[in-house]
């Protein structure tokens, strides 16, 4: 009976020997595939990119591998994740064991899975992740100092501004007095030509006359060069107040691209660690 039954064993192996590299070429390459009693390896398959110096038909099982762990715990199946420590590359293995009629555990099936694309897909994952922490911060301190500038900014607009406007006052403080020297001018005129009219008597008075039409003469050039001052004062202060605009449509522009940009890195944040999550369900 016991021999039958080693009989019924052989034969279950066998059709897994046959079925098995269907599977392997089924999947391309890309998985290893091995077939074991619960003693060795009967049959191994490699992976394109994970090949094991696997010996054929040479018991035992090397300690601590998986299929070692799976007939030693009689477990139905068993799944592990290897890193790079151990062969230079982090693999797969997952072993399902293969029960007779009686339930008795006679073999198992091995696939194994090289990891190194899932690593590179975490890794690019993780540098993405870094990068856009880093992009985050320095928007953030773009958008602080635009949102600074833009405060300055708009002081100078208010103080030009002012200024425009006190240059206009200025320009009318400067009309009344020119009226004012205009005035003196034509009253001292007046007094020069009374002074003449009268003669000898009225000479002192004409000195006084002459004066004061000397006075009005200097007192509207002075009003002329200070009015050619405040006019260059004034275009100046207007073209200041121009750029000063000027530069902060241009920081308000700058401010709603950085917020553009707010909104992408986002979306690559979501993206970066959806790829994470993709590269652990690898």
């Amino acid at each position: 009976m016991k021999g039958r039954n080693m009989s019924d064993n052989q034969e279950m192996l066998d059709k897994f020997a046959a079925v098995l590299p269907l599977i392997h070429r089924a999947f391309d390459g890309e998985i290893g595939i091995a077939l074991t009693d619960t003693e060795k390896f009967l049959m191994y398959h490699p992976a394109k990119d994970l090949v094991f110096p696997t010996k054929l038909n040479t018991p035992p099982f090397r300690d601590g591998s998986a299929v070692a762990i799976l007939m030693r715990k009689k477990i139905p199946y068993l799944k592990m994740n290897m890193d790079s420590q151990l062969h230079g590359f982090p693999y797969r293995v997952m072993v399902v064991a293969i029960h007779n009629d009686h339930e008795e555990t006679i073999g198992a099936i091995v696939i194994s899975q090289s990891l190194d694309q899932q690593a590179t897909l975490k890794n690019m994952a993780g540098d993405l992740l870094n990068h856009i922490s880093t992009l985050a911060s320095t928007s953030e301190e773009i958008t602080a100092q635009s949102e600074e500038i833009a405060g300055i900014t708009r002081v100078l607009a208010e103080a030009a501004k002012e200024s425009q406007q006190q240059v206009l006052e200025t320009n009318n403080v400067l009309g009344f007095i020119k009226d004012i020297a205009n005035q003196t001018n034509l009253l001292g005129l007046n007094a020069a030509i009374e002074a003449a009219r009268v003669g000898e008597q009225g000479r002192g008075f004409g000195v006084v006359a002459e004066e004061i039409r000397k006075l009005a003469t200097n007192s509207t050039e002075s009003i002329a060069k200070i009015t050619a001052i405040l006019s260059g004062i004034q275009s100046g202060s207007t073209s200041t107040y121009s750029q000063i605009i000027h530069v902060e449509e241009g920081i308000s522009q700058v401010t709603d691209a950085i917020a553009h940009m707010a909104g992408a890195m986002q979306e690559l944040r979501a993206m970066a660690h959806l790829l994470d999550a993709k590269a652990e369900e690898f």
